[in-house]
C-alpha cells in the first residue's frame, strides 16, 4: 500500500534542504521587529525613571502626577500610531510564514494538496457529521487544505482545516443574566470520501467514564434514530461509544481491521506541548480579538493534555474531528521561527495523512 504520511526523518531532511534558509531570513525579520519595539519600551522606561528621580530629589512630590499625563500624551501623539504599525508588521510576518513556509510544508506532505490560509470547511459539513447537537452560535475556521491521495480510480478527495465552534451559554444569578461563548470544539476537522458505498449514519465518540462538560453538546436531535450498539470487541467498546441508524451497515463499515486502526490512531493522539506557551498566548489573543468583533465575550479554555478523536460515517462520507482546544497553525511574535515550530505544523498535518494511511481510504476494494 502506498504510504501518504511522512516520517520525522523525511521532514527533517526536507526542512534542512528547502526551508532552513527561508526560516532564518524570517527569524531575522522577527528579531528586528521585536528588538525595535523592545528598544522603544526601554527608552521610555528609562525616561520615566529619570523624570521620577528628578521630581523626587529636586521638586515637590505632587509633580509625580505629571508622569501619567506624559504617558497619555505620548500614547495619543505617537504611541497609538506606532502600536498600529507594529501590529500590521506582525500580521504581515505571520502571513509570510504561512505563504512562504507552511505552503511548502503542505506541498511536501502531498503535491496534490492546495492550501488556502483564510478559507475553511463550511458549517453545514460540520453539522452533517452529527457529532454535536444542531448548529453552533458561532463557527469559524482557517488554514483550509484540499486535495486528493491515490491515482486514477483509487483517487480519494480529502479536506481538512482548523475549526472553532462556540455555543452561547446563559447563566442567571441574583436576577442578573450573563452570556458568554464557550468552545464546544476547537481543533482539526477532516472529511473524505469513504471507500465503501453505504447509506445511513454511524458515529464513534470516546466513551465518557463520567458525564463531561463537552457531552452537553453531543447530538440530541438524533437520539430518536440512533441506537447504541456493541461491536463485540471488548477493547474497542471500552474506548468508544458507537451509535448507528442501522446495525448491519455499521458492522459492514467497522471491520476488525478498521476497528484496530481506529484504536491505534486514537491512542496515539496527544495535544502538542513543546510550543504550548506560545499557543496559549495566541489563543488568548484571538479570544480578545473576537471579543472586539462579537457582542458576547468568549471564555478561554485550556488546551487538552490528551486530544480526543471523533469519527462519523454518513452516506459514503467519513468525518474526523480531533478536539484539542488549541490553535494549530498560528505563530506568535515572541516564538522563534525555527525547525521546532515547523515540526509542530508537520505533526498536525501528518495526523490527517496518517488517517488516510490507517483507514486505507484510497483502497477501493469495496468499489463504490
Amino acid at each position: 500500500m502506498e504510504r501518504f504520511s511522512k516520517t520525522e526523518e523525511e521532514f527533517e531532511a526536507f526542512y534542512d534542504q528547502d526551508l532552513h534558509h527561508l526560516a532564518e531570513d524570517l527569524e531575522n525579520e522577527r528579531k528586528t521587529l521585536v528588538g525595535s519595539q523592545r528598544k522603544l519600551y526601554v527608552i521610555i522606561s528609562l525616561l520615566t525613571v529619570a523624570v521620577a528621580a528628578y521630581v523626587f530629589f529636586y521638586a515637590e512630590l505632587k509633580y509625580l502626577l505629571v508622569i501619567p499625563g506624559l504617558w497619555l500624551l505620548y500614547y495619543m501623539a505617537v504611541g497609538q500610531g506606532r502600536s498600529r504599525q507594529f501590529k500590521q508588521a506582525e500580521a504581515e510576518l505571520k502571513e509570510r510564514i504561512k505563504e512562504e513556509l507552511l505552503t511548502k510544508i503542505i506541498h511536501f506532505m502531498n503535491e496534490h494538496f492546495t492550501y488556502k490560509p483564510t478559507h475553511y470547511i463550511r458549517a453545514n459539513h460540520f453539522v452533517d457529521a452529527h457529532i454535536f447537537a444542531d448548529e453552533f452560535d458561532y463557527y469559524h475556521g482557517d488554514d483550509f487544505v484540499e486535495g486528493y491521495v491515490g491515482d486514477g480510480d483509487e483517487r480519494t478527495k480529502v479536506y481538512f482545516c482548523e475549526v472553532t465552534a462556540d455555543k452561547v451559554v446563559t447563566y442567571e444569578h441574583r436576577k442578573r443574566v450573563r452570556r458568554w461563548r464557550e468552545a464546544a470544539f476547537q481543533g482539526l476537522f477532516f472529511m473524505a470520501d469513504f471507500n465503501k458505498d453505504f447509506q445511513g449514519l454511524t458515529t464513534i465518540v470516546p466513551k465518557e467514564k463520567r458525564r463531561s462538560w463537552l457531552s452537553r453538546f453531543f447530538t440530541k436531535r438524533d437520539e430518536g434514530i440512533l441506537r447504541e450498539m456493541e461491536t463485540m470487541d471488548l477493547d474497542f467498546d471500552k474506548t468508544f461509544t458507537v451509535k448507528t441508524t442501522d446495525e448491519i451497515k455499521a458492522r459492514y463499515i467497522l471491520t476488525p481491521a478498521l476497528k484496530k486502526r481506529l484504536m491505534e490512531f486514537a491512542s496515539q493522539q496527544r495535544s502538542n506541548r513543546s510550543n504550548a506557551k506560545y499557543r496559549k498566548k495566541e489563543a488568548v489573543r484571538q479570544s480578545l480579538e473576537q471579543m472586539d468583533k462579537h457582542p458576547i465575550p468568549k471564555k478561554y479554555t485550556k488546551p487538552l493534555k490528551r486530544a480526543k478523536s471523533y469519527f462519523s460515517f454518513l452516506d459514503g462520507k467519513m468525518y474526523f474531528m480531533l478536539h484539542t482546544n488549541q490553535t494549530h497553525f498560528e505563530s506568535h511574535i515572541h516564538q522563534k521561527v525555527d525547525k521546532k515550530m515547523f515540526m509542530e505544523y508537520y505533526k498536525d498535518i501528518n495526523r490527517a495523512m496518517q488517517l488516510v494511511d490507517d483507514l486505507n481510504l484510497n483502497l477501493r476494494i469495496w468499489n463504490k
